[in-house]
């Protein structure tokens, strides 16, 4: 700090060293079986946190994507994307944690990605062997694009409606084993860092592309129920 105070900005890395008066925090967790810990965070803790902040000059926002995550970005295979992009902005723009985790009982949705190196699906393709089920679906649903910089990449296509169920109950699964384990988002080097493939959950995602970025920023809960069981039939 006394380094760049004196005038040399390349001792220390200046991002870390400007204050920032906001606390930004992206709220990770799989959305249907934490709606109560989402609900409390949101309408009880956050407003006691902003105002004890505001006394002392700091704003506090919970980056909450049950809000964020629109229909649109879902029949454009956006979610994961704009959940990057929201987790980067929280990291570059918070002066404290940036990302909370809430662990419950489900490992949340599997999806198949947006884009995917070329060259990548090729040499899976030779490894397993695909069956012709699954090369006709991946050609159903994926087209080449050659102009994408800095190698060519499939694109997944678009959805005419949410409920699609040829896509989410056949070509899904499908493509899914087709493709498991192929490294597929490579925006940063923390995204590589992170793993970021193709059979783990958005919200898995979410947690590697964190801790990758900054572990000493996030935190983790998890709900634990204890006293007597819950019946059978939930």
């Amino acid at each position: 700090i006394l380094s760049v105070l004196r005038g040399d900005a390349t001792a220390a890395d200046t991002s870390r060293v400007i204050p920032r008066k906001q606390i930004l925090l992206f709220v990770s967790s799989t959305f249907t079986d934490t709606h109560a810990e989402r609900n409390v965070l949101q309408e009880e803790i956050l407003p006691s946190l902003q105002e004890r902040a505001r006394r002392v000059g700091v704003e506090v926002t919970f980056v909450d994507m049950r809000y964020g995550v629109k229909d649109a970005n879902t029949l454009d295979h956006m979610t994961w994307i704009a959940c990057a992009h929201q987790i980067r902005s929280c990291h570059e723009q918070s002066g404290g944690l940036f990302f909370l985790s809430l662990q419950g009982t489900k490992y949340g949705y599997r999806p198949v990605p947006k884009y995917i190196d070329a060259a990548l699906v090729h040499a899976k393709r030779e490894l397993d062997a695909w069956t012709k089920e699954q090369e006709g679906l991946f050609e159903r649903w994926y087209d080449l694009d050659e102009n994408s910089y800095p190698n060519p990449v499939f694109v997944l296509r678009a959805l005419q409606a949410i409920d699609d169920a040829e896509f989410w109950e056949v070509a899904v699964p499908a493509l899914r084993e087709a493709l498991d384990g192929v490294v597929f988002d490579h925006t940063s080097a923390s995204a590589s860092a992170a793993r970021i493939e193709v059979g783990s959950s958005v919200t898995e995602y979410e947690a590697r592309y964190a801790l990758a970025l900054d572990s000493s920023r996030c935190h983790w809960l998890q709900r634990r129920f204890t006293g007597a069981a819950l019946p059978a039939s939930e």
